[in-house]
């Protein structure tokens, strides 16, 4: 199975709405990438449950997006975004430069391979978005402004281009499969919904100054991956 790889646009924005931003990233593909509950009658036969939305209102960006109303979802979403934004935070409170403080998280979707225990299952990747942010120190209000603009702007630009992508592009998904290879494609333990399978990547990047002349780049992986099977899977 090919990996469709999608490298949406970089954001600049201030430390305190890294985690907004990324909630509406993260939840316009996943609702997008997600079903009602299945419920399986027979071999073949099954009913899907409804699958619920709701707008919800940023704090700090003046802008609105949609999600799951599920509580269990949402959660568990927002602990692997805070794992994340916690880490670039803390290099960002450490930073005593004007260095940019960069990283980049992945929302990677993927299928398990069926296998016998005790061997692990496979893990197969089959779409991977991946969103760059640099986290910027603004001098006064004006630039506060004009980067809060800027960002709604470069958050809008997203969203268009994420629903573009998953209209037009369907070649690449897996194959809906039966009640023995459910949960090999499917989320199943979420009680009121079920996304695909998937996990969150996270890298740190920062930009440190050698000299006047040279830079290099520090590279901390955090490696926050999330299966919500149950199951640790090895990147």
């Amino acid at each position: 199975m090919n990996c469709a790889k999608y490298d949406l646009k970089p954001l600049e924005l201030e430390g305190h709405q890294l985690e907004e931003a990324l909630n509406v990233i993260f939840h316009t593909i996943l609702f997008h990438r997600s079903t009602g509950k299945y419920t399986f009658k027979s071999e073949g036969r099954y009913s899907i449950g409804a699958i619920g939305m709701e707008d919800v209102d940023c704090d700090r960006i003046n802008m609105t997006y949609v999600r799951i109303p599920s509580e269990v979802f949402i959660a568990k979403v927002g602990n692997d975004l805070r794992t994340f934004c916690s880490a670039l935070r803390a290099k960002e409170m450490a930073n005593v430069t004007d260095k940019t403080i960069t990283g980049q998280i992945n929302l990677q979707f993927y299928v398990k391979s069926k296998v016998n225990w005790p061997r692990t299952p496979e893990v197969i990747p089959w779409e991977d978005w991946a969103v760059t942010v640099n986290l910027v120190s603004l001098a006064n209000e004006n630039e506060r402004q004009n980067s809060s603009q800027k960002l709604r702007q470069d958050l809008s630009e997203i969203i268009k281009h994420i629903i573009r992508v998953v209209n037009d592009n369907d070649l690449h998904m897996p194959k809906e499969p039966g009640e023995k290879d459910h949960d090999c494609v499917y989320d199943t333990s979420i009680p009121d919904m079920q996304p695909y399978l998937f996990r969150v990547i996270s890298t740190l990047l920062a930009l440190c100054p050698v000299s006047d002349l040279q830079y290099f780049f520090c590279i901390i992986c955090i490696r926050s991956v999330s299966c919500y099977s149950g199951e640790a899977l090895q990147l």
